[in-house]
């Protein structure tokens, strides 16, 4: 019986990971990655996105809360998925178009409100996706044209 003598490199499979969102917008709602210097998590990314729930319309509901609260961050906390599946090569059609998670007045993870559990988030389209280059060189400090950045106003 022969074997391989070389093993052939596993593809790399991203894990599902729950990956927090700013919700922006009230008309049209959007939603920002809040991400981080890690992977999977070192993308970012903003959807355009629509929100439904069994219980109601869930944007007028967001909406609503957002005008009468005045509360200036609302986040969502989504079921686990790959980043990637947001994505897919061109024409044709990412795995991931929806999915659920629960919406939040305030920070999710800093004592923030839930506001709907579960709401279905509608994917319209991704309007940015970029991973972060961990090897990208840092930006030049500020110079005297921007003084305010350099003293942290």
């Amino acid at each position: 019986m022969n074997f391989a003598t070389e093993m052939a490199p596993m593809p790399i499979v991203e894990p599902k990971a729950s990956h927090g969102m700013v919700v922006l917008g009230e008309g049209t709602v959007y939603l920002s990655h809040m991400p981080m210097f890690m992977d999977p998590h070192a993308v970012q990314y903003v959807l355009e996105v629509t929100l439904k729930s069994a219980t109601g319309d869930a944007r007028q509901i967001y909406a609503d809360d957002r005008r009468t609260t005045g509360t200036a961050v609302y986040t969502l906390a989504p079921e686990p998925f790959r980043i990637s599946d947001l994505v897919a090569p061109e024409g044709q059609e990412p795995k991931l178009t929806s999915f659920t998670g629960t919406l939040f007045r305030g920070h999710f993870e800093r004592g923030g409100t839930e506001i709907i559990d579960p709401v279905t988030v509608e994917v319209q389209r991704v309007i940015n996706f970029r991973h972060f280059d961990h090897h990208a060189s840092r930006p030049p400090a500020p110079g005297p044209e921007l003084p305010g950045l350099r003293e942290g106003k």
